[in-house]
């Protein structure tokens, strides 16, 4: 479990430090909540999972009309999906866990994981941006 949520820290520090967390319609600030979402599937079913999650959660995540920036990133030989979720202040974390979009999303899911989900709730303390 260490190993995870170590990894899943470097994951969030290395797109920050990267510079990808850009976006011009929102740009996530210090303060702003960051929920790193650790899937693990089936290698039968890795594809129609990776469809599922980047479709299927935009979609929810629109229903959900919240302010949001999401980076999707894959592993195909470990079966890993993970989703980095920047929350604009203002919008609840809580709320989108609970929006019945989602609920269907992890619905279609659950028959193809191979762990549960695991997630990671911080809050951004800043980020650095440099070139262009």
């Amino acid at each position: 479990m260490q190993k995870l949520l170590f990894r899943t820290f470097v994951v969030a520090v290395v797109l920050v430090a990267a510079g990808i967390v850009q976006a011009q319609e929102y740009e996530p600030t210090q303060g702003d909540s960051v929920v790193i979402y650790t899937n693990k599937f089936k290698a039968s079913e890795f594809e129609r999972a990776r469809e599922i999650m980047v479709k299927g959660f935009s979609g929810a995540m629109e229903a959900s009309q919240q302010t949001r920036r999401t980076f999707w990133m894959a592993d195909e030989k470990t079966g890993e999906i993970i989703g980095v979720s920047f929350f604009k202040k203002g919008h609840s974390v809580d709320e989108w866990h609970s929006h019945e979009a989602r609920q269907g999303v992890l619905e279609q899911l659950a028959p193809l994981r191979s762990a549960p989900l695991v997630m990671q709730h911080y809050t951004l303390i800043g980020h650095h941006k440099a070139g262009q």
